[in-house]
This record gives C-alpha cells, sequence and structure tokens, in this order.
C-alpha cells in the first residue's frame, strides 16, 4: 500500500540522516583544554594556589566528557614540559606572544591561567577602639588565549577588607571573591560550548 510504502521510505531516510550526524560528529577532534600553573608572588600558600587552580580546573569541567570524549585537558606534565622546551617560566605566559606560542606548540585551542597581581594581610590593635583591625586585599588576573577565535583573554578583580578582624577578610576568603568576579567576567564556558562547534585552530597571527 502507498501509505506504507512511504512510511517505509520515511523512517530510511531519517535512519541513514541520523546516522550520517553522528558519524559527522564523531569525526570531530575533541577541544584540547590547557590550564596553566597559577603564577603567584613567594607569600601566596601552596593551600592558595591549588585551590585557584581546582576552581578554575571545575569551571572548566564539562558533565559526561568521559562518554562525550568532546574535551582533552592536556595533562600539567606536557605543559610543563612544552614551557620548558620553550624555556618558559609561569610568569613569562603573561606576555601575549608567549601565550600563543605555548598554545602553539601544545596545539590547545583554550589555553587558561590564574594570576595572583597582588597580596597582603596585615593585622594590628586599635587602642583607640580597642579591637583588631585587619586590613587584607587580593587581585587575581585570568589569562587566556583561544586558538579557535584568536582571541586573547585579559580579566582582573580584586577583593579588599580594612575593618575589624573577621574570617571573612582573610585572604583566603577575599580570594574566593575575586575569583568567583574574575570567573563571572571571562565566562569561560562560552568557548567550550556548544561542543559541536567544530576545533580546528585558526593560524596563530604574529605580532
Amino acid at each position: 500500500m502507498p501509505g506504507k510504502w512511504f512510511r517505509t521510505l520515511l523512517m530510511i531516510c531519517l535512519f541513514c540522516l541520523s546516522t550520517a550526524v553522528c558519524f559527522a560528529y564523531e569525526k570531530q577532534p575533541p577541544q584540547r583544554l590547557a590550564i596553566l600553573p597559577i603564577a603567584a608572588p613567594a607569600a601566596a600558600d601552596s593551600d592558595l594556589t591549588s585551590s585557584l587552580y581546582e576552581s578554575l580546573a571545575k569551571e572548566l569541567h564539562v558533565p559526561l566528557n568521559a562518554t562525550l570524549q568532546a574535551v582533552e585537558y592536556i595533562p600539567p606534565a606536557e605543559i610543563s614540559s612544552a614551557m620548558a622546551e620553550l624555556h618558559y617560566t609561569v610568569n613569562d605566559l603573561q606576555e601575549p606572544q608567549h601565550l600563543r606560542a605555548l598554545a602553539e606548540k601544545l596545539q590547545a585551542d583554550l589555553t587558561v591561567g590564574l594570576v595572583v597581581k597582588d597580596l597582603y594581610e596585615y593585622q594590628f590593635y586599635s587602642f583607640w577602639d580597642h579591637i583588631l583591625i585587619l586590613r587584607s586585599s587580593v587581585a587575581l588576573q585570568l589569562i587566556g588565549y583561544s586558538r579557535t577565535e584568536d582571541k586573547l583573554l585579559d580579566f582582573s578583580a580584586r577583593a579588599s577588607y580594612w575593618d575589624e578582624y573577621t574570617p571573612a577578610g582573610t585572604i583566603p576568603e577575599l580570594a574566593k571573591e575575586a575569583l568567583y568576579n574574575v570567573l563571572k567576567k571571562a565566562s569561560l564556558k562560552k568557548y567550550i560550548f556548544p561542543l559541536s562547534k567544530a576545533s580546528t585552530a585558526l593560524p596563530v597571527k604574529e605580532n
């Protein structure tokens, strides 16, 4: 019957189309993401830098990536090796040309890192008010480079406190506040999603 044949033919066409789409998606290479070591002054302790790194990694996490294989996170050892070959320290990566060069060497579609630009905490007793005063500040800079868009990323945020002592004014808490604000400005997810976009990198432009 014509109706039956039409439905059968339609199902076959839909099956072929869905298979072609799946096949095309599977052929796309995963986006390569490089999370740089934290650049921080000597005053920053390891707990702070570790917390900043983990928070940045969490921000770049792709749900179900183990199944989708949409993103490949470049291992820290590979990043360190590439930096050593280029003779770069983590502070050198604050220069745009060095950041581009590292991304090219790693073939990273997105390279992101955090820099602790300022960090201090002072406590002193106010004899006038008979209270302990806390003065502290944390300034963070997010740097990065998107090879897919040939775009440099540069965002900054600061959190400060100057008043009667409270744990909310200490460096770890201020760092959380500054990190939240800088990540909100950067909106890194837009450089990863949608996952279906091509991850073919553009040629790097020399300055």
